[in-house]
């Protein structure tokens, strides 16, 4: 798994997000893509009793959540996660489609000093990610109808966020020219 340190080009706190990823899963196990802590901040995981992949924020001292549709093992599939600050909503949307959305009945999502952490969740480490992730990326703003199309591409192939990044050793991100409020892991 990878880990970055916490800081605020990761904690979300009032501003609005949007993570994507692509992720293939090849065991029915309760498992995290990827997690700011165990309860207190934001969670991406997949769900064992629907199926489904869920986004979670702390909001206020509640947990919040959005599900995906089911999602099938053994395939390559697309999750895009936002966090609409103005608009005190949450979503998540799997493979291209609609986005189910929640209202989080908050402006600002809880932040804390928890490492960052993709394949596996900090606290316990006995989450890890059985299959694949690639292409995980973060913007500290919400996307473009365009953007998202690009970053799906149909499905075709997992694609390369946008903006020239990358990690080039763990808990070092490199960056070159990025537009604002684009971070990529």
């Amino acid at each position: 798994y990878l880990s970055i340190p916490s800081n605020a080009s990761l904690q979300i706190g009032a501003s609005d997000c949007e993570f994507v990823a692509w992720v293939y899963l090849t065991s029915d196990a309760h498992r995290r893509i990827f997690s700011k802590t165990w309860a207190g901040e934001y969670f991406l995981g997949y769900r064992t009793d629907t199926d489904t992949f869920s986004w979670r924020l702390w909001i206020n001292g509640a947990e919040k959540n959005a599900d995906s549709g089911v999602v099938s093992l053994n395939a390559w599939h697309f999750v895009d996660v936002y966090f609409n600050s103005s608009g005190q909503e949450s979503g998540i949307a799997l493979d291209g489609g609609a986005f189910t959305t929640t209202a989080t009945g908050g402006s600002t999502v809880a932040t804390g000093t928890e490492q960052f952490v993709i394949g596996t969740i900090h606290q316990a480490n006995d989450e890890f990610w059985d299959g694949r992730i690639a292409g995980v990326g973060l913007w500290k703003r919400l996307l473009t109808t365009a953007e998202r199309a690009y970053l799906y591409d149909s499905g075709t192939t997992p694609r390369q966020p946008i903006g020239p990044y990358g990690v080039n050793k763990v808990g070092s991100v490199q960056s070159t020219t990025a537009p604002p409020g684009t971070l990529l892991l």
